[in-house]
């Protein structure tokens, strides 16, 4: 698995924002979420579209993941203030779980969180 903190291609944990700050995201993957959702398809899965609707708290009216895509075991995005990528793993339980949803078993709604250091303050 990869450590994307401080993994060659990621920064490391504080690199975009003020040493040891962090952004939460809560992201509840919905059953709507699930019957709309692609299999095999990064930016159309129910992650990704999960991901979409978390609310900007932090960025006013601005979504904070809005182009989130689920690739290579990562959720990927771009920041809402600055334009940068940003990588973070997705949680384990949670790749879990899309790869049943990608192999076509049936799922159930699930909830995880997602943390990106350095991001709460930039």
């Amino acid at each position: 698995m990869i450590d994307w903190r401080n993994g060659p291609e990621y920064p490391r944990a504080g690199a975009w924002g003020a040493s040891g700050t962090a952004a939460r995201f809560d992201v509840d993957v919905t059953a709507k979420h699930i019957r709309d959702g692609k299999i095999g398809n990064p930016t159309c899965c129910p992650i990704a579209l999960a991901c979409r609707a978390v609310p900007g708290r932090r960025y006013g009216d601005l979504n904070p993941m809005a182009d989130a895509r689920v690739s290579g075991g990562l959720i990927h995005w771009t920041h809402p203030k600055t334009g940068r990528h940003i990588a973070v793993a997705t949680p384990p339980r949670a790749l879990r779980w899309l790869h049943d949803f990608d192999d076509g078993r049936s799922v159930s709604p699930i909830s995880f969180a997602v943390t990106c250091y350095g991001m709460a303050e930039t």
